[in-house]
């Protein structure tokens, strides 16, 4: 009984190791967007003035993609597909500033729209979305 406990533990404990993968064809991919492609974002704030302008602010990290945008209202896509613009920070968070005209005609839907943030694999597919409301109702 003691030794199967003991192999059991010690199959664990190799299976645990803590060596990490190397990430090599993302570093040599040209186009930036590698196969393990990642978008991480932080500290995001958003303020809307009385024009529905939005000044959407936070950090963003990315491994193997550039970050994207497009703002949503329930099924309608309101602002189609961009590409946001980040001082280059290939280890670490990239501070980034949107500026968004938010339509008129997203103030009487019911929901709030919304910024969905991604990045992109290699097949163009979306990776790590992030989803931020933009609250009008107070506007």
């Amino acid at each position: 009984m003691k030794k199967s406990i003991i192999i059991a533990l010690a199959l664990l404990l190799v299976g645990c190791s803590n060596e990490q993968p190397t990430n090599e064809s993302a570093e040599n991919n040209d186009g930036g967007q590698g196969a393990d492609a990642s978008v991480s974002i932080r500290n995001v704030e958003v303020e809307v003035d009385d024009a529905l302008q939005a000044t959407i602010t936070g950090e963003a990290a990315l491994a193997g993609s550039d970050l994207y945008y497009q703002l949503e209202q329930g099924d309608v896509v309101l602002i189609s597909e961009a590409k946001v613009e980040l001082d280059s920070n290939p280890h670490g968070l990239s501070p980034f500033e949107l500026l968004l005209q938010v339509p008129e005609d997203a103030v009487s839907g019911d929901q709030a729209p919304i910024v969905k943030f991604y990045g992109k694999d290699q097949s163009g597919e979306e990776v790590n979305p992030n989803y931020v409301p933009i609250n009008l109702k107070s506007n």
